[in-house]
């Protein structure tokens, strides 16, 4: 794909796009040919932070993995199998989708396991849990499955970081360890949520990149594959569901420490004080950008970096 699109092949797999003659537009194409071949869904920013084959690859892999789990009842993703350290268990934002978390992973130590918590209770069509109380438990009880003991290492992006809060209330009630709880772009449930049923920042972002360029020369439309919508069916089922839990869910008092990560030029920060009265130890860190840009470069690294320090 990459010796069509940029009509030469002097490159191998740890060369990165935009250095062997990449562009935007050449992006765009390379998306809409992965999904094609693959039904499988890559954004810009997923190009920009896993620039090379060989690191696409290992994207186009996890991304079928999520696919296949995300129709089946287990609702634990093993994102990265670790050596022997304690596994992070990650809630994803309101799409539901493990790419919030891939540029993350790459950069946290080789060791460390991760384990995303997927939404699919929130996917289906039937029944689904009425509070954020209700699917915190159940997402506990997926997680406790997946290590029946502690301690526990919790992650969470804006609505999985309520998500994660209220897990980690629930475990330390149960009398278990929560040895780290690490909150991404929190706000209160009060908060404004900035979200369209249907349409997600990823898509959102690619077309935007086709706007740019359609004067230049219009790429090729991305597929309509059965995968795609089914993935596009199921995260404007999640969102639908997840928008009223988290708009009634009342942060409650959690002794535990927390760390909280918030965009230096984002919403999350004005709400410190808030935080700082309701948990037990909070550790603040800003990272550099702004709104929903905290998982991906050039901020993610310095995310990273903390994050491993603390774990």
């Amino acid at each position: 794909m990459w010796a069509q699109i940029l009509e030469h092949s002097s490159f191998g797999v740890t060369d990165g796009f935009i250095a062997v003659g990449g562009d935007s537009l050449k992006a765009v194409n390379l998306i809409a040919a992965v999904e094609t071949e693959f039904d499988v869904r890559l954004s810009p920013t997923q190009l920009f932070d896993a620039p090379t084959i060989e690191k696409q690859a290992h994207v186009i892999l996890q991304e079928h993995n999520f696919q296949q789990k995300c129709k089946s009842e287990d609702p634990i993703f093993p994102m990265r199998e670790g050596g022997s350290s304690t596994p992070l268990f990650c809630f994803p934002g309101n799409s539901g989708e493990i790419a919030d978390f891939h540029a993350l992973v790459e950069r946290l130590d080789a060791v460390q396991g991760v384990n995303i918590v997927l939404y699919n209770e929130l996917a289906r069509s039937g029944e689904t849990p009425r509070t954020m109380e209700e699917f915190a438990a159940s997402s506990l009880q997926a997680i406790q499955n997946a290590e029946p003991t502690g301690p526990y290492r919790l992650a969470g992006f804006c609505f999985g970081a309520s998500v994660g809060y209220e897990v980690a209330r629930q475990l330390r009630a149960a009398g278990e360890e929560v040895a780290t709880l690490a909150l991404l772009e929190l706000e209160p449930g009060f908060a404004s949520w900035p979200w369209r049923q249907k349409m997600t920042r990823r898509w959102k972002e690619l077309t935007g990149w086709i706007r740019s360029f359609v004067q230049h020369r219009r790429p090729a439309d991305p597929p309509q594959k059965e995968a795609l919508g089914f993935l596009a069916d199921r995260i404007a089922r999640i969102q639908t569901v997840a928008h009223p839990l988290l708009k009634n869910y009342k942060h409650r008092r959690y002794d535990g420490r927390v760390l909280f990560f918030h965009a230096a030029q984002g919403s999350a920060q004005a709400y410190l004080t808030y935080w700082r009265d309701l948990v037990g130890d909070l550790e603040a860190f800003s990272v550099p950008g702004g709104d929903c840009t905290m998982l991906h470069e050039p901020n993610v690294s310095v995310l990273a970096e903390i994050l491993q320090k603390r774990l």
